[in-house]
C-alpha cells in the first residue's frame, strides 16, 4: 500500500508560457494608430498651409511640385517633432501608444534608432508616394504587404522592424 501524503505539492505539469518572443500587433491596431497620427499631424500642419496660402495656389496653380515637396518634406520634419522622443524612447508614436503598439527590432525585439525609423521606415516611402502615378502604387503595395503572415509592411522590411503589442 502506498501511502499518499496530504502535504506533498501537486505534480502536475504546468506549462509556462515563452515571454522571450513579443505578440505581433493586430492590423487593425495598426491602422487606427496610423489615422491617430495622421489626425494629429493634420491639426497641426493643416492651419500652417492654408495660412500661408498654399491651398489657394494648388488650386489655381499646374505647377507647384516643388512646393508640394517641401511641404512634405516639412510635415515629415514636424512629425519628427511630435513623435520623435516617444520613438526613440519607446518605440511608439502617440498613435502606437494609445493603441498599444510599438516598433522593434526584428532581430532582437530592441527599440530601433530614431533615423532608422525617420530615414528608412517613414521618408523613404513618404517621398516615393508624392510621385505622381508611381507613388500611388507604392502606397498601396507597401500597405497591402501586412496582410502577410508575419504582418510586415514594405517600410518594415526595409528597416528590418515590426510592431508589437507593447
Amino acid at each position: 500500500m502506498v501511502d499518499q501524503n496530504p502535504y506533498a505539492t501537486p505534480s502536475a505539469d504546468v506549462a509556462v508560457e515563452d515571454l522571450s518572443e513579443d505578440v505581433l500587433a493586430g492590423r487593425f491596431a495598426r491602422l487606427i494608430a496610423v489615422i491617430v497620427d495622421g489626425i494629429i499631424l493634420g491639426l497641426v500642419i493643416m492651419p500652417l498651409m492654408f495660412l500661408s496660402g498654399y491651398f489657394d495656389r494648388a488650386m489655381t496653380t499646374q505647377n507647384i511640385l516643388v512646393e508640394a515637396v517641401a511641404w512634405t518634406v516639412g510635415a515629415s520634419l514636424l512629425w519628427v517633432v511630435i513623435n520623435g522622443y516617444t520613438l526613440a524612447k519607446r518605440g511608439q508614436t502617440l498613435g502606437k501608444i494609445l493603441l498599444g503598439v510599438r516598433i522593434v527590432s526584428v532581430e532582437d525585439g530592441s527599440i530601433l534608432p530614431l533615423w532608422k525609423v525617420f530615414f528608412v521606415r517613414y521618408l523613404a516611402v513618404t517621398l516615393v508616394a508624392q510621385v505622381p502615378l508611381l507613388g500611388f502604387f507604392v502606397f498601396l503595395i507597401n500597405a497591402l504587404f501586412i496582410f502577410r503572415a508575419d504582418k510586415r509592411c514594405v517600410h518594415d522590411l526595409l528597416a528590418g522592424s515590426r510592431v508589437v503589442k507593447a
